[in-house]
This record gives structure tokens, C-alpha cells and sequence, in this order.
């Protein structure tokens, strides 16, 4: 029960912009965070935040009366890297997990999800946290 409560305040805090998580959004991220859903660029090099996040992959077009009909993006389905694979190993035990269970939440692929043609989120586990009926499609 006590663990459930510390959960639901986390993800609370998770889900609010303006809180800070340590080991999360400040401090020293730890695996498996460090490596899921890192903002990245095609080419490897740093990200220029002004040209280079603009979302530009279809992800939504405007409908009639001012509504946002969604569009199909770009999504592009993998295997886990090593080193993401290695991180999922190193952070299951400090979730109280085995290796096996937090693939099994995550799922055995993963996606890297596009803004453009040069920036995407790398690494968005499949089945991130999600019941198998709604995994990314």
C-alpha cells in the first residue's frame, strides 16, 4: 500500500510541468531514463532549438472550425540498441523488477518518433507502460 502511494505521488509529479523529479528531470538521471526519449538529431550533432524543432512530420492538420485532425507522423520501429537494452538490465532491479518484467512493460521494440527530418525522441519503448492493446501502431 505504502508503495503504491509513493508511485501515484511520483507519476503525480511527473505529469506536473513545474515540479522537479530527481533522477528524472534534475540531478543525475540514472538508467533506464538517461536513455529513453532522448531528443536527438539525425546526424548526431546537437539540436539547434530553433530551426531544428519544428514539427513538420504530419502529426496533425487543421480541420474545419479550428480542429486538429490527426495526421500519421513518422514513426520508426527498432530493435533496442545495446547500450538502451544494457540500461533496461542495469534499471529494472531499482524499479523491483527483473529484466523480464520491465521488458514486458516496455516492450520488446522500441520506436524513435520524429518532429521533422532531422530531430526525433529516441527510444519510446513500444508498449511504454501501456496494456498490449494499446501499444504504439
Amino acid at each position: 500500500m505504502l508503495r503504491s502511494a509513493a508511485l501515484g505521488r511520483k507519476i503525480a509529479a511527473l505529469l506536473d510541468t513545474e515540479k522537479v523529479v530527481d533522477g528524472i528531470t534534475v540531478g543525475k538521471i540514472g538508467d533506464p531514463f538517461k536513455y529513453i526519449g532522448t531528443i536527438s538529431h539525425v546526424g548526431g550533432r546537437p539540436l539547434d532549438p530553433v530551426e531544428d524543432l519544428k514539427v513538420t512530420a504530419g502529426w496533425g492538420h487543421a480541420g474545419k472550425g479550428g480542429v486538429t485532425m490527426p495526421g500519421k507522423g513518422k514513426i520508426i520501429e527498432r530493435e533496442y540498441s545495446t547500450d538502451e537494452r544494457k540500461a533496461i538490465e542495469r534499471g529494472a532491479p531499482l524499479l523491483g523488477l527483473t529484466s523480464e518484467e520491465a521488458l514486458a512493460h516496455l516492450g520488446e521494440r522500441t520506436c524513435d518518433v520524429y518532429l521533422n527530418e532531422v530531430a526525433y525522441w529516441k527510444n519510446i519503448p513500444r508498449a511504454f507502460g501501456s496494456t498490449p492493446s494499446a501499444v504504439i501502431r
